[in-house]
């Protein structure tokens, strides 16, 4: 059943978030949780229902491509924050490589935001480009426009999934992408 599947997802996260917290208490009791740097995030999402696809990631819209980046920096992120820029996974290599002391090499597609993040603030992306192409071939356009988040999909493939070969969705107004 439907409950059973999100239930079973649900417990997922919470096994994971279980042992990173059991992680972070031994780094504690080792006297080195602060001075220790906690990165955690993921290649991609799964679908929950969007677009009639459970537990897959066959597409390149948001509920997909959105993925987490955790990051616990000691002295930089205690507070605490949320950056609800856009940016690609490279640019967080970029940005680890500026806060290890290192330069970007200049053949890197990756841009730093480590001032940003440094200074506590949001420096992202103008739009993103995404891709997909398990069982579907997509394309995605992730963009912010008079502040209002939209992404818009070309599909070349649907991965017969009965999706329109262009779509467009307010993402501000239909998080879930039900409104074409």
């Amino acid at each position: 059943s439907l409950k059973q599947w999100i239930d079973g997802y649900d417990t997922g996260i919470w096994y994971a978030d279980l042992w990173v917290g059991k992680l972070m208490d031994a780094l504690e009791a080792a006297g080195i949780l602060d001075e220790t740097v906690i990165v955690v995030s993921s290649d991609h999402s799964e679908a929950q229902g969007e677009f009639d696809i459970w537990g897959d990631h066959q597409t390149a819209d948001q509920s997909v491509c959105r993925v987490p980046l955790l990051i616990r920096w000691p002295g930089l992120t205690d507070g605490g924050r949320v950056d609800s820029e856009l940016h690609y996974h490279f640019d967080w290599a970029a940005t680890l490589l500026e806060l290890a002391g290192g330069t970007v090499p200049s053949n890197w597609d990756g841009v730093s935001y480590a001032d940003a993040f440094k200074d506590g603030e949001e420096s992202g992306r103008d739009y993103l480009v995404l891709s997909q192409g398990a069982w579907s071939v997509q394309r995605g356009v992730r963009f912010d426009h008079e502040c209002e988040s939209f992404i818009c999909l070309r599909t070349y493939h649907d991965g017969h999934k009965n999706m329109e070969p262009v779509m467009l969705f307010n993402l501000t107004d239909d998080p879930y992408e039900q409104v074409n």
